[in-house]
């Protein structure tokens, strides 16, 4: 199995706080907490199955049945729509989204008005999206109006989409992505939502693949899923493990190329799902062959395609004296040894630097405001300076279509570069409310679809992501658009000092909680879930991550010593006497 994020936690730093909620229905007056909509262990059992309304349950009752009902596993909406009016029975969409609280609510009965109170942690969209809610725009209120139904109390105007406590929504729910290439049709890029966990969950998968990428990839990123794919389709999974899925007849007329890239889009996808070892593909009812003439498809088929590229060299480089250095793992042996070449024999003064996919070639920011290449080799390469019109560059980073990002922090505002062999371009970087005005640090994600920014310094530092849009001719104008702010839920973190990718859907970032000091987190780029690394204990200057698997993340701090975090602790990653020197750990992004 692999691609998926295990939904072990939305926000494993408060977990505590979310499985002591209740909810308290007083008949009137003050609101005030009490009730719990189901027993504790309910949400630990393999089933829950909620009754229906009770003949002269009163508003109360029946708010307090209704909201039993969404916690149904296996999920079950007939009995939720129970609770209802026929006419609002009809309208309602249980898949339409979902309302995330954590865990505690209140309501208020006034005749037959109900006000529910709930501490909104996030959101679902009709495509799964998480989307988190500040902690300050957190409270919300949910007017519901009951009607008498043949003597009966029902509601007449129920939310649409489901309303679920946040400990609930952890215990059920998975995050999951849908797997779209890229424009050169050489990458698998991911498009994460949540679903909740069944019988179902291969069927939901692959009809929202059917549906195309969400609105954060939507035009950026290409399907092979044939259009005459019905939308509604099921995706049966028998006992030995084989997924059949149901495609559109278009299929048959696919080139060999066509069909490999369809494969290893459903392979990726339902690879997800522990239970799959095999994908059957049919039209109309019989078996197609996507690869080789085998009507069976494995289900870890496309490890070409792997957004990750595990390919990518896993060297930690780092500066030390001025110079490029390569830093081995502990448990090697090895010393810090310069690299190959004028980046580590102190030809050059570098501010900062980034290494390309192969761990072969230095772009270092010479100056403040050029950029020089050279190779790592003996031979007596000279430096070529591919740009020299900055102000204050970034360090720079290369993506894997071999384009060298670079970062200008302008007086009149940020400008973002690629350059390719040495001819730059500048990338059109969209605007808006969300859009960075003063990028402090950036990282483009291995697939080369994503570009994260800590942008501002200090309490207003912001966590940012966009889309990026790449014509496929390479030569082309990039564009950076969709800018949106990764808020994370419950959990608030500001003061971002530094970021990486440590996952196609994670990043690894230095910030501080509300009243602490820094420290490193990561973070899902939905910021649906926040993991807070072991406690450091030094000052933290910059992280370095990879989404290749098996590689530490690292931090610098301002004694000179590279971190990594051990089972419990932070310790030195290079056992050095006295202050090494090293600074600025850099992987290949």
């Amino acid at each position: 199995m692999r691609g998926r994020t295990p939904r072990a936690v939305v926000l494993l730093l408060t977990l505590a706080m979310a499985v002591a909620g209740c909810v308290n229905v007083p008949d009137s007056g003050p609101v005030r907490d009490g009730f719990r909509v189901q027993p504790d262990e309910a949400a630990d059992q393999a089933q829950y199955l909620p009754e229906g309304p009770a003949a002269g349950a009163d508003p109360a009752e029946i708010v307090r049945g209704y909201l039993a009902a969404m916690l149904a596993h296996p999920t079950n909406p007939g009995v939720v729509r129970e609770f209802l009016s026929e006419e609002a029975a009809g309208d309602w969409r249980p898949d339409s989204g979902a309302l995330i609280f954590d865990g505690s609510a209140g309501v208020r009965v006034s005749g037959q008005n109900v006000q529910l109170s709930v501490s909104q942690v996030g959101a679902l969209d009709e495509r799964g999206s998480w989307s988190s809610v500040p902690r300050a725009e957190a409270d919300r209120s949910i007017d519901l109006r009951l009607v008498q139904v043949e003597g009966e109390w029902r509601i007449s105007n129920p939310p649409q989409g489901m309303v679920i406590r946040q400990d609930f929504f952890e215990d059920r729910y998975s995050a999951y992505s849908l797997f779209f290439f890229d424009p050169t049709d050489t990458t698998l890029v991911p498009d994460q939502v949540y679903l909740a966990d069944g019988d179902q969950t291969a069927t939901l998968l692959l009809r929202g693949l059917v549906r195309g990428p969400t609105a954060r990839l939507q035009d950026s990123v290409s399907s092979y899923v044939p259009e005459s794919t019905d939308p509604g389709l099921s995706v049966p999974v028998d006992d030995s493990g084989v997924a059949t899925v149901p495609i559109g007849a278009d299929a048959m007329s696919y080139r060999p190329e066509e069909r490999r890239l369809l494969a290893a889009q459903l392979a990726w996808t339902l690879d997800q799902i522990p239970s799959i070892r095999g994908v059957r593909v049919t039209s109309d009812g019989s078996p197609i062959s996507l690869i080789d003439r085998q009507e069976l498809l494995d289900a870890d088929y496309g490890a070409t395609f792997d957004p990750a590229d595990n390919s990518a060299s896993r060297t930690l480089f780092a500066l030390q004296e001025g110079k490029v250095v390569t830093v081995p793992s502990p448990d090697t042996g090895g010393e810090v040894a310069t690299v190959a070449g004028p980046m580590g024999r102190g030809e050059v003064d570098i501010d900062a630097f980034g290494v390309d996919r192969e761990g072969k070639t230095v772009a270092a920011v010479v100056g403040g405001g050029s950029v020089g290449v050279a190779d790592m080799d003996d031979d007596p390469a000279e430096v070529d300076y591919w740009f020299d019109q900055g102000q204050s560059l970034l360090a720079p980073q290369w993506d894997r279509f071999d384009l060298l990002w670079v970062v200008d922090r302008r007086d009149g505002g940020n400008q973002v570069h690629t350059i390719l062999d040495g001819t730059p371009q500048t990338v059109d970087v969209a605007g808006g409310p969300l859009a960075p005005t003063s990028i402090q640090a950036f990282a483009v994600s291995r697939d080369g679809m994503r570009m994260a920014v800590v942008d501002g310094s200090g309490a207003r530092s912001r966590l940012l992501i966009a889309r990026v849009v790449r014509p496929a001719d390479q030569g082309g104008q990039l564009r950076v658009d969709r800018w949106r702010k990764i808020t994370t839920a419950v959990t608030t973190l500001g003061y971002f000092r530094d970021l990486s990718w440590a996952s196609p859907t994670e990043l690894a970032v230095l910030a501080r909680r509300s009243g602490d000091e820094m420290q490193a987190f990561t973070v899902d780029i939905d910021g649906s879930d926040v993991q807070a690394a072991t406690l450091i204990d030094f000052d933290p200057q910059s992280i370095a991550a990879t989404p290749t698997q098996d590689t530490p993340t690292v931090v610098s701090g301002q004694d000179g010593h590279l971190y990594n975090q051990t089972t419990e602790r932070w310790t030195p990653y290079v056992r050095a006497q006295g202050n090494p020197g090293l600074s600025q750990p850099t992987y290949v992004e």
